[in-house]
């Protein structure tokens, strides 16, 4: 999203990483990033930069802030929310990797293969419920806060 001059919001189908200039980080973003990504799909995808960032650099770390800025208004995400979307991240990421190691051992039997896939598909589906919980939560937030922001006023000076 980029802001002009005269203060609209335009969106541009592009993406683009503010702060820390880093191969890997725009390597991974360019891999995942789809144009018709949702905000919370976006959140998604930041906090898995930015969990890659506190792995791999000492100046990145939590807790990370999540503020979403739209149409509706501006949103802050709870930090609870924001560390139970990281706590999913982590374990689809962790279920991942233990089905890249797995996959490439050809000693094991296709039982253990089997429980990787499984627990991977726990961490997926775990993901999904924070996604839809945190859904939910950002779309009550923004109609309290345009409800909140909404004032009718009647101004006595038009009266017949």
């Amino acid at each position: 999203m980029i802001c002009e001059a005269d203060a609209v919001i335009e969106a541009k189908p592009f993406w683009v990483l503010v702060g820390w200039k880093e191969h890997l980080y725009d390597h991974e973003a360019a891999r995942l990033y789809n144009q018709g990504f949702t905000g919370l799909e976006g959140t998604v995808l930041g906090l898995r930069l930015l969990s890659l960032g506190k792995a791999t650099n000492n100046y990145i770390g939590d807790p990370f802030q999540v503020i979403m800025v739209g149409f509706g208004g501006v949103v802050t995400e709870s930090q609870d929310t924001v560390e139970a979307l990281q706590k999913r991240i982590k374990q689809r990421n962790d279920a991942l990797s233990d089905i890249d190691i797995v996959t490439a051992n050809l000693s094991v039997s296709d039982q253990v293969i089997d429980d990787a896939l499984k627990h991977f598909k726990e961490a997926i589906l775990g993901l999904r419920h924070e996604v839809r919980v945190h859904t939910l939560e950002v779309h009550d937030a923004i109609h309290a806060h345009t409800a909140d922001n909404m004032t009718l006023s009647v101004d006595d000076s038009e009266k017949p």
